[in-house]
């Protein structure tokens, strides 16, 4: 531990230790506030400890001072992490991202995040503490309540995200790993009479519509669409997906 001084008069605290078998010196910082000598010295000292761990100290700050938010994490992660993706896919995680993540973790640091935080999270999603009721679009409306297979499906999805985050070596481990999900009930449900019924009627009429409509465009006849020689835009289903 020392203090440099410039030509001009300047001076710096700074500390020298060897780190992997290499001698390097840190800059603390210029003398006067904050910087005193016993301040620069208990920071030498916490320095030391890491030195002895074999972590450089600065490069941990300078880790720190680049750390993103998990809100961020997830909009990178939406842009570069997922592009192989169904649109399906990546509709039903952006509403769980917008609808959970973001709103219990969004604000956190991605380098602060740890198992215990992921725990709770993924308890909180089950309990309910995400749920909302938004208004969408002019007749739309977005209710969320949360519960187990949703506290399930959005840890899997955090999961990923911190498993890209490592990837691309923002952290070093995935807190989300072994975090243990709900056990959930299978359910199985039989269609009543009444909604076999009910099914046979819904697929007979699409089927008649499929052939009405490759009668119509057979013939040349004008269609819904305007345009002869194609098809309805509800045409129908095709017999052979019915009798699937």
């Amino acid at each position: 531990f020392g203090l440099k001084v410039t030509p001009g008069g300047r001076k710096v605290y700074l500390l020298q230790a060897r780190l992997d078998g290499t001698t390097r010196r840190w800059t603390i910082g210029p003398h006067g506030a904050p910087w005193t000598p016993d301040t620069a010295r208990d920071r030498a000292k916490q320095w030391i400890g890491e030195i002895s761990k074999g972590v450089d100290p600065t490069e941990e700050r300078k880790r720190a001072r680049n750390d993103i938010t998990i809100s961020a994490l997830c909009d990178l992660y939406v842009a570069e992490g997922c592009t192989t993706k169904k649109a399906s896919t990546m509709e039903m995680e952006g509403g769980l991202i917008e609808r959970h993540i973001k709103p219990l973790l969004g604000r956190r640091k991605l380098l602060q995040l740890d198992r215990a935080h992921v725990e709770r999270f993924h308890a909180d999603v089950a309990a309910g503490k995400s749920a909302t009721d938004v208004k969408t679009k002019k007749r739309g409306r977005a209710i969320v309540r949360g519960g187990q297979g949703t506290a399930n499906r959005t840890l899997d999805l955090l999961a990923a995200m911190l498993n890209f985050a490592a990837a691309r070596s923002m952290r070093p481990d995935n807190p989300a790993r072994g975090v243990k999900k709900f056990k959930q009930q299978q359910r199985e449900r039989f269609l009543s009479a009444a909604e076999i019924a009910k099914l046979g009627e819904t697929l007979t009429a699409a089927e008649q519509a499929f052939h009405v409509s490759e009668a119509r465009r057979a013939a040349g006849e004008p269609t819904k669409s305007g345009r002869a020689g194609q098809r309805d835009p509800d045409n129908g289903e095709n017999p052979i997906a019915i009798a699937v």
